[in-house]
């Protein structure tokens, strides 16, 4: 193969690298001991879902409306693009107390546009007892 196809088939492959570092989270969730997140069976669709957080704690959990989408593909997780820019957020406080629970309904569509088929994960920022975690709660959207 001649010199200068390499360099263009190295410096193609370099690109391709710096795009899959700059559109990966590597964001790593966070446990909440005593805390369950679950996605309603069968509630999942391409434009939201609905899920559960339960407390088990003795104390109140607290988050607020901000979250962002991720999907998985083969190299790991990346962020979905949002539709519009820049993203606004309710100033509005939500929280579950001890020993209670709290079911959301999501839709995505507003932010996202409807969800192609795969494997995605909502991530959100809680508060418990005065520290922050970065919670990711995976689901599927089916193909239909």
């Amino acid at each position: 193969m001649k010199r200068w196809k390499k360099g263009v088939l190295l410096t193609f492959g370099v690109l391709l690298l710096l795009l899959f570092a700059v559109s990966r989270s590597y964001l790593m969730p966070d446990p909440i001991l005593g805390v369950t997140f679950s996605v309603e069976e069968g509630s999942v669709t391409a434009e939201g879902m609905t899920f559960t957080i339960t407390n088990d704690t003795d104390a109140e959990l607290t988050y607020g409306a901000e979250y962002r989408l991720e999907k998985r593909g083969l190299l790991g997780w990346r962020h979905l693009w949002e539709n519009f820019l820049p993203a606004g957020w309710d100033a509005v406080g939500y929280f579950v107390s001890p020993y209670d629970s709290r079911t959301e309904n999501f839709s995505w569509t507003g932010r996202y546009g409807e969800l192609s088929p795969g494997t995605y994960r909502m991530v959100r920022t809680y508060t418990l007892e005065g520290q922050d975690y970065s919670v990711a709660v995976e689901f599927a959207v089916s193909g239909s």
